[in-house]
This record gives structure tokens, sequence and C-alpha cells, in this order.
């Protein structure tokens, strides 16, 4: 009787335990706030003296990033904005080295709502151009108090730039990993899906 007692409390603890398990993440945004592995995964350098970074990759890249789908950013690394070793993280420069430099007359920050030389994100839709306001990379990352992010309405890249008016003197480097969770994997009959770009029309 005991035994058959144990063994029944152990079924229903079992059942509990089962019962208290999460759901199987299923939307993107459960997939990336849960840190499964993302559908596409990309990781660039942006170096200091480097105009800009971009998911995709490449000088001029197609549309990567699609209504439904969920981004995450993982940035670390640093860059020096001149030849005396001032060096920033991806967070740029804040408290009074913030104050400091944005108190410089006639300087033209690029972006000059955001920390001096931060690491900026732009959504950008090829060819029709911006897309929201820019914002700072580490809004995209975790790590940095940031959020799996939700895609605009409309196909775009993702543009990382620098908030520096002069990167000649620029050393350095950020290492950018762009993960994106696919709101779907599956083409419409005469397109094959490619991964980082999505679906692509069928060369066949």
């Amino acid at each position: 009787m005991l035994t058959g007692a144990a063994i029944l409390a152990s079924l229903a603890t079992g059942t509990e335990l089962a019962h208290a398990q999460p759901p199987f993440p299923t939307t993107p945004m459960e997939r990336c706030v849960r840190n499964t592995t993302p559908d596409v995964t990309q990781t660039v350098t942006h170096s200091g003296n480097q105009v800009g970074a971009s998911f995709p990759n490449g000088t001029n890249p197609p549309n990567g990033i699609f209504p439904g789908d969920v981004v995450k950013v993982i940035i670390t690394g640093a860059v020096r904005i001149d030849h005396w070793g001032n060096t920033y993280g991806p967070s740029g420069a804040t408290g009074g080295h913030e104050r400091y430099w944005k108190s410089l007359q006639g300087v033209r920050w690029p972006f000059p709502e955001l920390n001096a030389f931060s690491s900026v994100a732009r959504w950008n839709n090829n060819p029709g151009g911006w897309v929201g306001d820019p914002m700072r990379t580490i809004s995209l990352d975790p790590a940095f108090g940031g959020s799996c992010t939700s895609a605009p309405n409309i196909p775009v890249r993702l543009l990382y730039y620098i908030n520096d008016p002069g990167i000649s003197d620029n050393g350095g480097q950020w290492t950018i990993r762009t993960d994106v969770y696919r709101a779907t994997t599956t083409c419409a009959p005469g397109f094959f899906y490619s991964g980082i770009y999505g679906c692509l029309p069928r060369p066949w």
C-alpha cells in the first residue's frame, strides 16, 4: 500500500511539473526573448574610421528584414575617437564626458539627439529611404538594457553608424551581431527562402 501511494504521489508530482513548464516559444518575439537560435545571424566589424556597417552586409544591400520579423543586436568592443586615446564603447560618451563634447562650439553632430560617439542604428528601406528615427544600437541589445524589437511594417535593412563629426582620426572597432527571428520562412510559389535575404524569385 505504501509503495502504491508513493508511486501515485510521484506521478501526481510529475504531472504538476509537466504543467508548470513554460510553453514552447512559437512567435518570433517569444523565440527572441527566450534566446533560442535565430533564423538568421550575421556578425560584422564596424571600424572607428568606417562610415558605416549594415545588415545585410554589403555596399548597398537589399532589404533583409521583413514585417513580422524580430531583431536583436549584440554589440561589443570600443572605438578610439582621436589620436590621444579617447575611447568609447557603443554607449558613447555619458555624464560629464557627454556634456563636455556637446558643449563644443561649431561641432555638427550627425545625430545631435544621441550620445556623442555612440553607435547608431537606423531602419532603411531600399529604395524608399529612412524608416523611423535614428536609435541607439544598444536599444536593440539586451546586455545594455535594450530589447528584442519588432521590424517596421515594410521591408528594411538595418544600417549602423557612429555619432562622430570626424572619423578620419579614429581607430578601434565595434563587433556587431544582428540576429533575426523570422515571422515565416515559407515562401510563395515561384520564390525560395534564401536565409539572409528572405524570399527571392526562383531563377529557374
